[in-house]
């Protein structure tokens, strides 16, 4: 019970901060849709996270998948998982403690993955070697992808019925 109301207060928090949140009736796998972080590459783009609440949350970490194609080194394109073994993405394996809450990991743990991709442990070694021989044809890609995610996640959100989606405040 005491875990329960802890999951309900982070994903209210997250809504609190603006997150979306869409899950299905008090599910512990439910989706966070979030803006990329301004004066970033993923700038413009709207990303898709599904997250994973284990029954032993906040135990555990949760298990976060991006949902939509994202073109970035520490995220694998197919599979969408995020590469846990990042210096401060170690924080979603090893150095999760239950004092780490979900609006932490997505205000901060997640942002700067978007900011500063790790070169060191790739998930999607294309992304890095292009990163790292061709930066102007990385964020060529990357641009593209934005845009590309914009559209088809802002057409999916307004498409979607209200009974399943919970949102924090509009801006």
């Amino acid at each position: 019970m005491l875990w329960r109301r802890r999951k309900e207060m982070d994903i209210t928090e997250l809504l609190m901060l603006d997150f979306k949140v869409m899950r299905e009736d008090g599910s512990d796998i439910f989706e966070v849709v979030f803006h990329g972080p301004k004066t970033s590459l993923y700038e413009g783009g709207v990303w898709r996270i599904r997250v994973e609440l284990l029954p032993e949350y906040p135990l555990e970490p949760p298990r976060l998948f991006f949902v939509n194609s994202i073109f970035h080194p520490n995220i694998d394109f197919v599979s969408g998982l995020i590469c846990s073994d990042c210096l401060y993405l170690d924080h979603l394996k090893t150095g999760w403690t239950p004092i780490d809450d979900l609006a932490v990991t997505f205000q901060y743990y997640i942002q700067k993955l978007l900011f500063d991709p790790n070169l060191e442990c790739p998930r999607n070694p294309e992304a890095a070697e292009m990163l790292k021989h061709d930066e102007g044809h990385y964020k060529h890609i990357v641009r593209e992808f934005c845009e590309i995610m914009f559209a088809n996640v802002e057409g999916m959100l307004s498409e979607k019925s209200s009974g399943h989606e919970e949102s924090g405040s509009e801006d």
